[in-house]
């Protein structure tokens, strides 16, 4: 067994697979999805408490697009976690840049912005199935011996 195969059999040991938090992800996403499909176009959507350009909902839409199928990957397969994770990172900071952009330029109500909470919880989702369970008492440590 090589180096690299041993260290994603122990990442893959100590992973976190709950039904329940795929669900939640899954649900999240979607929802992400159906908001973010109608900006991609510029259109309002179902989430319009303020006036933004078509250019800004555009430019939401894509990132929300990016969100909701990242969390639809990991809740599909919660292995895509540990490659996900820097990339909705990513998307977060990107967003939260944005976000203090357009209230410092003014060009968008807070309120409108409240939604992108929604991709900020699809990453703590993401990062829930990368966070390793905690051992068990009766589980032996694993001992690397070199010969």
């Amino acid at each position: 067994m090589s180096d690299a195969e041993f260290i994603l059999a122990e990442v893959d040991r100590h992973r976190r697979e709950s039904r329940t938090g795929r669900v939640i992800l899954g649900v999240l996403s979607v929802a992400q999805l159906i908001f973010a499909l109608p900006w991609l176009f510029g259109l309002p959507g179902l989430w319009t408490p303020g006036e933004a350009t078509s250019a800004h909902l555009t430019r939401d839409g894509s990132l929300g697009l990016l969100f909701a199928v990242v969390g639809l990957a990991v809740a599909h397969s919660p292995k895509r976690a540990w490659f996900a994770l820097p990339l909705v990172a990513v998307l977060v900071a990107v967003q939260t840049f944005f976000g203090i952009f357009d209230q410092h330029q003014q060009s968008t109500f807070g309120v409108f912005e409240a939604v992108h909470a929604l991709g900020a919880a699809i990453a703590v989702g993401i990062a829930l199935f990368v966070k390793p369970r905690k051992r068990q008492r009766d589980e032996r440590r694993l001992r690397l011996i070199k010969d």
